[in-house]
């Protein structure tokens, strides 16, 4: 008889345990919270071997100087934060007072100030930090802000059915709406924005067709820009902001820069020199599991 792929558990048992599992991580205190991701990051650091790898991979493009023992701790870092970071952003849906307790901002009067003028606010953030506790925080300053979701994940996995259950019961129980970048996304962005509300953008992996390269990292990146184009159209002042993490329990969310959309191309280039700093500052906070580039690197 074979042994049980425990990293593959049967597709009953994830659609159905799994979303109970998380209601029930919804009511842990927080510091079990983020114990428990840094444990379970820890062992799926060891077990999944594919994205392992990648991650390594990732290290060795950015970082080729930097010796293996020094990747492989960076690594298995980057699990143990990102596991945390969604366990955090579970203990905050069950305890959503608590996230002002939580997170220290830096630059915020503009911001609100900004939102004031109800001239639209497009949100650009990076996959650094817990980027999800910082669209909680702008739900928290009542700005309801709109995230873009790809397409449904397989729900047979594990990645898969968390993701499902963070767009379909998440998102809404904490008041931040679903773009859907699927389902001709330009329009709902065009309104949203020209309304003046607010659309949060992830723009360190490029989505849609319109894209530009940038440096970063030593390597030529694509950047999307279809997002930044319809900010520029419709007036909407484009807002630079990232969150890190200090140390246990502590977030800082600074606002780095507003300002209306001007050249394209130069938005994507500052908005790369700025998420570069970050990276290089604390490379466990950057989100290594994607593939992040497919091209070589920059002479």
């Amino acid at each position: 008889m074979s042994k049980p792929d425990l990293r593959r558990p049967p597709a009953p048992v994830i659609a159905d345990l799994l979303p109970r599992l998380l209601e029930v991580l919804q009511k842990l205190p927080y510091g079990p919270s983020v114990a428990l991701g840094r444990c379970v990051g820890t062992v799926a650091f060891h077990l999944y071997g594919p994205d392992r790898e990648r991650v390594l991979g990732n290290l060795a493009l950015a970082f080729p100087e930097a010796t293996p023992q020094w990747r492989r701790g960076v690594a298995k870092e980057t699990f143990r934060h990102w596991v945390s970071s969604a366990l955090e952003a579970l203990h905050f849906v069950g305890h959503p007072d608590a996230v002002a307790s939580r997170v220290r901002w830096v630059n915020r009067e503009p911001l609100l100030a900004a939102a004031g003028e109800a001239r639209g606010l497009m949100v650009l953030t990076s996959h650094f930090g817990n980027y999800g506790l910082l669209v909680m925080a702008l739900a928290a300053l009542g700005l309801e802000p709109a995230v873009i979701g790809k397409k449904p994940h397989r729900p047979e996995t594990v990645s898969g059915a968390f993701s499902n259950y963070q767009r379909e019961v998440l998102l809404p129980r904490i008041g931040v709406s679903l773009i859907k970048s699927y389902e001709r996304p330009a329009a709902e962005i065009a309104q949203r924005l020209g309304a003046g509300g607010t659309v949060v953008v992830l723009g360190d992996f490029p989505e849609g067709r319109a894209r530009t390269r940038a440096a970063f990292l030593g390597m030529q990146q694509e950047f999307a820009t279809g997002s930044a184009m319809i900010a520029k159209s419709t007036g909407a002042d484009v807002v630079q902001m990232l969150t890190r993490r200090d140390g246990f329990g502590a977030h800082t969310i600074t606002v780095e820069s507003i300002h209306p959309v001007g050249d394209v191309q130069q938005l994507v280039e500052d908005y790369a020199r700025l998420t570069e700093e970050y990276v290089l500052r604390d490379p466990a906070q950057w989100l290594w599991l994607h593939r992040a580039w497919k091209s070589e690197a920059a002479p």
